[in-house]
């Protein structure tokens, strides 16, 4: 099983919840962890199903994108907004400065750190679907350049 696909029936099988989305949608983006969770809710266009890639965090240090060609809109899914919808409206972060993946630790005021949340979240989603190797936020760039060359 691939672990888009793990990923996603994750998401059917649990209740909905702001980490279910880090893994299943996330590998359907292609964007850098770093993008990922840089994005506020001022970002998301839900109107045209678009991401806007406009700025990068590393070590919780807000900056620009790593490359010009990364800061540009990145097409979403209708599920992927759905899922972004349902967040927003559960979160306490739900303003258009807001992190979309505010921490609730630093109470909204950083994301989530990357790392915490492959290890609690995302490797047990991987390992509960059968996949044992070794994963990390990188493998989602693959899988989703690999995916997209497999489809022209």
């Amino acid at each position: 099983m691939s672990l888009q696909r793990a990923c996603r029936r994750t998401l059917r099988l649990n209740t909905w919840r702001p980490t279910s989305i880090r893994g299943g949608r996330y590998a359907g983006t292609g964007l850098r962890v770093s993008e990922l969770l840089a994005l506020r809710w001022s970002d998301v266009d839900f109107e045209n199903l678009e991401l806007c890639v406009t700025r990068s965090i590393w070590h919780q240090v807000v900056g620009n994108c790593k490359t010009e060609a990364s800061a540009k809109p990145v097409p979403m899914d209708s599920y992927m907004a759905e899922d972004l919808l349902r967040w927003r409206r559960q979160s306490i972060y739900a303003s258009d400065d807001d992190y979309v993946f505010a921490s609730e630790t630093m109470r909204g005021k950083q994301p989530y750190w990357p790392d915490n949340l492959m290890k609690r979240h995302i490797r047990p989603v991987a390992k509960a679907n059968g996949i044992h190797k070794k994963i990390g936020w990188h493998t989602f760039r693959h899988s989703f350049g690999t995916l997209l060359k497999a489809n022209g």
